[in-house]
């Protein structure tokens, strides 16, 4: 999510990046399917997103349900097309994908069984690759040996497992999840050194966050758009600025010379200390310690839609 946010604040400063329609049509997928999830999910389980660990390398899963006798893991792809699987290879549109999400949960079906081995738990791991886009179309030749869902199989996958789980229990899911917690890591992966930016080549100003423009009037109290006439308040857009500063920077210390510069001065000094003294732990004199929350995605990813359209 960190790196979503990353390239949709480069988007709307004119420096866009090719990897973002990607990362939003993948965000949105997962976001679908945990929707999906708390719809129908069983009884007795417990549903965990994008699952980092390293057993022993780098592994990488998009969902997780535990049950009280199994562990479900989904690969999910927001595939607008037609896939189709041919001599265990994946082909989307017609093209066969280089990265195959199939190879990747089978890594990560071979990890967690070392760790159930390791904890002595006797459950079966059962990989899923979730075809969540409600128009794509699948056909396979059977020779994977993942099983492939698409969206409107979920309602019945929930319940065929919620009718497993209602067998003799072997571990109560909260226990082995506190087990997996563990083994679980921050993605270590560093977008900023594998997306580089020079912030230079940022365009100034503030934008507006119904429409993208540029042309904004300051006033005492609120940011008004001269192009869509939106008005927001200027608190809320220094808070905005401060979490789009915080993001584009790679080390941990917002300075606030930062968001002077990107602002281009469109908000009082002072003001600006004062705010910062009050919204966040200062570090040292004219140094903060960043955010932690990204409250903004939602709007965000609505203002994208909004810039895709024209």
């Amino acid at each position: 999510m960190s790196e979503l946010n990353y390239l949709l604040y480069r988007m709307f400063r004119g420096d866009e990046v090719s990897k973002l329609d990607n990362l939003v049509r993948g965000y949105r997928g997962e976001q679908d399917f945990a929707q999906i999830v708390q719809q129908f999910l069983p009884s007795n389980s417990l549903y965990m997103q994008d699952f980092v660990f390293e057993m022993p390398g780098y592994v990488q899963i998009d969902g997780l349900l535990i049950t009280p006798t199994e562990i479900h893991l989904y690969e999910i792809k927001n595939y607008d097309a037609h896939c189709s699987i041919q001599n265990n290879r994946l082909y989307y549109n017609e093209h066969h994908l280089q990265h195959n999400p199939m190879i990747q949960l089978m890594r990560a079906t071979d990890s967690f069984n070392n760790i159930l081995i390791k904890e002595q738990i006797p459950i079966t791991v059962r990989p899923h690759l979730v075809l969540i886009h409600p128009y794509g179309t699948f056909e396979t030749d059977g020779s994977s040996g993942i099983a492939v869902l698409t969206r409107h199989q979920l309602r019945q996958h929930f319940q065929q497992i919620g009718q497993r789980a209602n067998s003799k229990w072997i571990i109560n899911p909260n226990k082995l999840a506190q087990i997996l917690a563990n083994y679980r890591i921050a993605d270590w992966h560093d977008y900023h050194t594998d997306l580089p930016l020079d912030l230079t080549k940022l365009k100034r100003g503030i934008y507006c966050l119904h429409c993208g423009s540029y042309r904004i009037h300051v006033s005492k109290h609120n940011l008004r758009c001269e192009h869509c006439k939106s008005q927001t308040p200027k608190i809320e857009a220094l808070k905005y600025l401060i979490h789009e500063c915080s993001t584009l920077t790679s080390c941990e210390i917002l300075r606030p010379d930062i968001l002077f510069d990107l602002s281009e001065d469109a908000f009082n000094r002072k003001w600006v200390y004062k705010i910062l003294s009050e919204t966040l732990p200062k570090h040292r004199r004219g140094q903060y310690h960043k955010p932690t929350a990204t409250p903004y995605l939602p709007i965000m990813l609505d203002l994208y839609d909004r810039l895709r359209k024209n």
